[in-house]
């Protein structure tokens, strides 16, 4: 008597997950005022000294009056603007 092996031919189903991330990003163009500091402009618009010094490809947090940045992610707080 010769045994045979049926194969079962099961379908391999693989979930694919397929997840669409969209970003908002907001870059508000803000001319710096005497006195600003990266700081106090992150404080201003929610958002972090890194970012800023990141989008503005800055290596130190120096500054200058009438320097425009751009300001990533930014919302103007009213509790903490001028």
């Amino acid at each position: 008597m010769k045994m045979t092996r049926k194969k079962q031919h099961g379908i391999n189903k693989k979930l694919f997950v397929n997840i669409t991330v969209l970003f908002f990003i907001i870059i508000i163009c803000y001319v710096v005022e005497s006195g600003d500091t990266l700081s106090s402009i992150a404080n201003k618009f929610n958002t972090t000294v890194t970012k800023i010094m990141n989008v503005n490809n800055l290596s130190t947090g120096t500054i200058n009056a009438g320097s425009t940045l751009r300001v990533p992610n930014g919302t103007l707080s009213t509790t903490n603007s001028k």
